[in-house]
């Protein structure tokens, strides 16, 4: 049995995925490891660029893409390591043995199951590593969201101090391998987005603690800034959401979201018909009418819910 597993899933990202595994094998030279790749059916060559220069890459194909929480539980049900780490394709490692840090952090403190560590973007600002556990309120206006418990940043704690959260952002998690027999796989109905949220309200409802480092520092090139979430990606957001307020609190709650999420909706196409109308900048006036058209998808989106 290695130290770690590492498990990253690929998706049409040949040059970031290379530059990943790059990475991993220039910083991590005192820890024992595999790595396994599950490629969700990439078109850019991303599985002959690993079988030539990464022979000893364990590489899983897929004919299809089946996501993030199905492709992870694929790699995870043949790792052979003490620990996992579910790495995103587009992270860096970026310090020697940073991994290691963590896997020693969680091998020497018995009521922790999960850790993660500080992301930076290539800009070295950081962005999101660590959540609270959402609410129906919180998760619905960037407002709403400073009413309730913040992320925990870098620049605002002791940097010398593990802490403990909520959650960890899937791009970099490591967990104890025997979590996996106390609380099962990750839920494949979440496609993308959420998955390891409610992993995590799993994992603490099981008892284990889950910490997050500030002295562990990785990039995440698609990391997002705080509050951010592209506009394309809003449908899948807010579908698992939804899915995650209806396993973890009830159909009740779930609904509840639902109406508030809507509420919201209107008042953004409200909001952008106004927009649209009161400026005659060109610009501004496609902006407007593209946030309308947005919102109008979005609230269809919940209506198939």
């Amino acid at each position: 049995m290695v130290d770690l597993t590492i498990c990253i899933v690929s998706f049409n990202a040949r040059d970031t995925l290379n530059n990943c595994l790059t990475s991993i094998f220039t910083h991590e030279k005192k820890l024992s490891f595999e790595i396994i790749v599950v490629d969700n059916n990439s078109s850019d060559n991303s599985v002959r660029m690993i079988q030539e220069a990464y022979p000893s890459v364990k590489l899983i194909c897929n004919k299809f893409n089946r996501g993030f929480a199905s492709a992870n539980n694929q790699a995870i049900r043949i790792a052979t390591g003490k620990n996992i780490l579910l790495l995103n394709q587009d992270t860096l490692l970026i310090h020697d043995n940073s991994i290691k840090s963590m896997v020693d952090f969680l091998d020497s403190n018995h009521e922790a199951g999960v850790c993660g560590c500080v992301h930076l973007d290539l800009d070295m600002a950081e962005v999101n590593s660590n959540d609270s556990f959402p609410n129906v309120f919180s998760v619905q206006n960037i407002s709403l969201r400073n009413l309730f418990p913040k992320r925990l940043k870098k620049s605002e704690v002791n940097v010398f101090s593990p802490l403990e959260c909520d959650v960890i952002t899937g791009a970099c998690f490591l967990f104890k391998r025997s979590l996996i027999d106390k609380i099962g796989f990750m839920d494949e109905d979440f496609f993308f987005y959420y998955e390891e949220t409610e992993w995590c309200y799993r994992v603490k409802k099981a008892g284990w603690k889950i910490y997050w480092l500030p002295f562990v520092e990785i990039i995440h090139i698609g990391g997002r800034r705080f509050g951010d979430t592209p506009i394309f990606l809003e449908k899948y957001f807010r579908k698992s959401e939804f899915y995650y307020f209806k396993k973890t609190s009830g159909i009740f709650v779930a609904y509840l979201y639902l109406m508030l999420f809507f509420s919201f909706c209107t008042i953004e196409v409200l909001k952008a018909t106004l927009g649209y109308y009161a400026r005659y900048n060109t610009d501004k006036r496609r902006m407007h009418l593209q946030n309308l058209k947005n919102q109008l998808d979005l609230i269809a989106q919940t209506l198939s819910y």
